[in-house]
């Protein structure tokens, strides 16, 4: 078995929590996802992420500020009279109130909403974002899957640049590092699903097992080798809002840094 199936399949949530448990297999089940963020999703989801918060909390060594967000915006604000809550850097700030992912949701859910009009939209809360709670929300059948990797890419996308930050000390200027951190990880999730799909539109288009590996062969393993355009459509096309094969069988992927909806931050380019 791969290690990380083995990881994601031999530590479920605890017996009886079926919300969890749901959530747990749509990320086991989910193929599309890079590896390395469905982790972070998992990680999430167990309350298992190294946010700084976490790290105080099990190392006596550390000091409670060590725990407030890496962000030199909230580091700022740490103390200051009026300056409200302490940005601790829980899961929730992490992902959902820090300045630098809070343009990232803005953007995310305008995107979604774009993909998918006229159906019900996802409120913008942990427990949809960070837990996949569907007794909160659902989304609409054939749109599920796509769901699934946008919220799984969107939270493995912010803590990369999140790490990338803390690990490299950049501020990106008078935002603090916000705009920057913010488009670095929005430009990431168009990369990374745009990716997905021109990843599975070769298994509709050529056997994989016949590639050889310095063309990517290895970024099909554990997949199925073949995909029919059919079934791409249905998890891909979103009603031709994400992509559309052309008349010449060519395929169309309207997803971009500017398309269907611009990413923040684009004035940094």
């Amino acid at each position: 078995m791969d290690p990380l199936e083995a990881l994601l399949a031999g530590a479920g949530p605890a017996q009886g929590d079926t919300a969890s448990t749901a959530a747990w297999r749509r990320l086991l089940a989910d193929q599309a996802v890079a590896r390395q963020h469905r982790v972070t999703a998992w990680r999430v989801l167990h309350g298992a992420l190294m946010v700084n918060a976490l790290r105080v909390r099990m190392d006596p060594r550390l000091r409670a500020e060590d725990g407030v967000c890496s962000l030199p915006a909230c580091r700022a604000a740490h103390g200051q009279p009026g300056a409200g809550d302490t940005p601790w850097e829980t899961l929730t700030h992490a992902f959902m109130t820090c300045p630098a992912a809070g343009p990232v949701l803005d953007w995310a859910w305008a995107l979604w909403g774009a993909l998918t009009p006229g159906t019900p939209q996802p409120p913008r809360c942990a427990a949809v974002l960070l837990l996949d709670r569907r007794d909160r929300w659902r989304p609409p059948a054939w749109a599920d899957a796509a769901w699934t990797t946008l919220r799984v890419t969107l939270l493995g996308c912010l803590w990369h640049v999140r790490c990338s930050r803390e690990a490299r000390g950049w501020e990106g200027g008078p935002g603090g590092g916000a705009e920057a951190s913010a488009f670095r990880a929005a430009a990431a999730v168009v990369e990374h699903l745009e990716y997905a799909v021109r990843r599975d539109w070769t298994r509709a288009n050529e056997d994989v097992r016949l590639m050889s590996a310095d063309v990517g062969s290895h970024e099909f393993s554990g997949r199925d080798p073949s995909l029919s355009k059919e079934a791409f459509l249905r998890r891909w096309g979103l009603q031709g809002r994400l992509c559309v094969i052309r008349e010449d069988g060519s395929l169309l992927v309207r997803i971009s840094l500017d398309s269907p909806v611009p990413v923040p931050g684009q004035q940094l380019l």
